[in-house]
């Protein structure tokens, strides 16, 4: 039986569903949709395989081998009742009980080496740090976002027990021995501060480059080159919005930048620094996974936060070398799936007219999927969607 919490839409040739207070969507194929809409009639699934078997012309034991496993699927999902229900994620997402650190208070009288405040998004961020080591670490990869204009939200940290920590309103946020691995635990609570001041719709995971007021964004996951990409575009003169989090406007479904550094690593340097002059912009910095390069945003100014961006389109870069450089059109089904492949989310606290709202507004979003084995014609192909010559500069 379908949970009575599930809410569906109608998206593209199928449906998307979700379920309240989760920030997930899940899409619905043709297939798929005509099972769960047998479902909701109250059909069994010996009932809805023979549906699906008729409508797609496909043998009995075929359709009811798929039912069964679509059924299964979305009772693990708990998409159904007495299924094993997938908790909403959350934006912290982390367990950090610990009997000997029931109580953080006395953990608040230590010294802080350094404070710093940021303008993340529509967030002020008030970092403290615990040493200076650990303030070398992280502000000079958030220093462009240093502003003098007041105290925000403030992040503790402390250093107890052999450990690293940041406090939150007397609430655990992240925690680690390594300063290094800790750095990163904390410039992503510090994104999550910029989250939870937003009136949010979406969080898209990707890189976005704009000009004059639109913008294109490069969603992927790690590994597809869309970082590489954004840097090339963004020393070309294109101006950065953001790297990792993107925030869509719950009022507006405009992009509301977060501008943090690039994450690079040795291979993309290697690519952009024999086409690009990235001079002093760049830090280093080790990790259990290697060294990891950080790339200010090239021309950065702080009234960007300010602002917000109209879609022109959504690219998704897929570097494979030696490959010719192709734009491909995508279906709005390819493009929310692309979306959801690359870990973006809803907020879960939006009413049914906004969430649908939302899905109408991507499923009438030019999407592209961008095929390429040379930087320099992915750079050219994405200037030229916005009608500039590629002559290096903007």
């Amino acid at each position: 039986m379908v949970t009575s919490r599930m809410r569906q839409f109608e998206f593209d040739d199928g449906l998307v569903l979700t379920r309240k207070g989760l920030d997930r969507l899940f899409m619905l194929n043709e297939t798929a949709s005509e099972i769960w809409s047998a479902l909701g009639e109250g059909l069994g699934p010996s009932a809805i395989a023979d549906r699906v078997a008729g409508q797609f012309a496909i043998p009995r034991a075929t359709a009811s081998a798929d039912v069964i496993t679509q059924l299964e699927k979305w009772r693990d999902l708990g998409l159904m009742e007495n299924g094993n229900a997938n908790q909403a994620k959350t934006t912290e997402g982390h367990n950090f009980s610990d009997p000997l650190f029931s109580s953080y208070d006395h953990l608040l009288a230590g010294a802080i080496a350094q404070q710093h405040n940021y303008q993340v998004g529509p967030a002020r961020v008030c970092v403290q740090y615990a040493t200076r080591e650990l303030a070398n670490t992280v502000h000079p990869v958030m220093e462009h976002l240093e502003t003098s204009s007041g105290v925000g939200t403030v992040l503790r940290t402390v250093e107890a027990g052999g450990e690293y920590l940041a406090l939150k309103k007397g609430r655990l946020v992240a925690r680690e021995r390594d300063v290094s691995e800790f750095s990163m635990q904390l410039i992503r609570a510090v994104l999550v501060c910029a989250l939870e001041a937003a009136d949010t719709a979406m969080v898209i995971h990707g890189a976005a480059i704009a000009r004059d007021g639109e913008c294109i964004l490069l969603p992927g996951q790690s590994g597809s080159g869309k970082s590489t990409l954004a840097a090339a575009l963004a020393s070309s003169g294109f101006t950065l919005l953001g790297d990792d989090v993107l925030i869509v406007d719950g009022k507006t479904l405009r992009i509301r930048p977060v501008p943090m550094c690039l994450n690079l690593k040795a291979g993309s340097l290697a690519i952009l620094s024999d086409q690009y002059d990235l001079g002093s912009r760049l830090y280093r910095r080790t990790s259990s996974k290697g060294e990891v390069y950080y790339l200010t945003p090239p021309g950065f100014k702080p009234d960007l936060t300010e602002q917000s961006f109209s879609v022109k389109a959504v690219v998704f870069p897929t570097f494979r070398a030696g490959a010719a450089t192709s734009l491909t059109h995508i279906s709005a089904s390819q493009l929310l799936g692309g979306l959801l492949q690359s870990n973006s989310t809803v907020s879960s606290g939006l009413e049914d007219e906004d969430l649908a709202s939302l899905l109408a507004w991507l499923e009438f979003l030019p999407g592209q999927h961008l095929r390429f084995g040379l930087l320099t014609e992915a750079v050219a192909a994405i200037k030229a969607m916005f009608n500039v010559e590629d002559d290096n500069h903007v």
